[in-house]
């Protein structure tokens, strides 16, 4: 099972208290110096070439970071449109956090992506954040996302060597099991359709597109056998409550 933070030894370092505020100029300064490392940039055309028949025409990125997904999808014909704090400025984006999705409008969306997105979420604010995505989108809409898989977070560890603390190298929150996104989510009103593993293959360019979704799955399932890192790729709907 994945080690937690917090069993480390500790005399001589303190844990990180991260907030919202403090999350945000991390990924301000990791934007400017990391960018080519962000999910979206390696995997987002993958990502859509292996979900899209579940994407609808309305769609929504949360956590669209500088924007590369958004810009894919529109370039693929999609109305999307993306939802970060940082988010860029222009028309196909609005700087919202997930609990504040209500500022999006009345009209519904079909689904909701989010690439590497929930374990950057503050623990505590994760259901309320999945509550929001549910009333976003329309009855029956799908959320669609990706988080790692039973991440081992300690093999992440960073320390700072000016002030010594200790934090996980992406600002990682928690880790994800199956279980562990079937309680999170039909509390908030999702019913689980699928995991499977994500991953992006090499060579995957050379690949027809109607053939990504399964190269996806068993290169990821493969790293997931050889003990790897892999991430878990979720498609959940939003409930459809029957009248009585």
């Amino acid at each position: 099972m994945p080690t937690p933070m917090n069993a480390l030894p500790n005399p001589l370092w303190h844990q990180t208290d991260w907030d919202e505020e403090k999350g945000a100029t991390f990924w301000k300064i990791f934007s400017e110096v990391g960018r080519e490392l962000f999910f979206s940039h390696r995997a987002g055309a993958v990502f859509l070439d292996v979900v899209r028949r579940h994407l609808g025409r309305r769609v929504l990125d949360l956590g669209c970071g500088d924007g590369t997904l958004v810009m894919e999808m529109r370039r693929r014909g999609y109305d999307a449109i993306g939802a970060d704090p940082s988010a860029p400025e222009g028309p196909h984006f609005v700087r919202s956090r997930g609990t504040e999705l209500g500022a999006l409008g009345d009209e519904p969306f079909d689904s909701v992506v989010s690439l590497e997105t929930f374990e950057h979420v503050l623990p505590d604010q994760l259901p309320a954040t999945l509550c929001g995505i549910a009333r976003v989108l329309k009855p029956g809409g799908k959320l669609i996302f990706t988080v790692p898989f039973e991440e081992d977070m300690v093999q992440a560890i960073c320390v700072c060597p000016d002030c010594h603390a200790v934090f996980h190298r992406f600002q990682h929150q928690q880790s994800f099991s199956r279980q562990k996104l079937r309680n999170l989510l039909e509390p908030a009103g999702f019913d689980l359709l699928s995991f499977r593993e994500f991953e992006v293959p090499i060579g995957v360019r050379y690949v027809p597109a109607f053939l990504r979704s399964l190269y996806s799955h068993a290169w990821g399932w493969l790293k997931k056998v050889c003990h790897r890192n892999v991430s878990l790729l979720v498609v959940a709907q939003r409930r459809v409550v029957v009248g009585p």
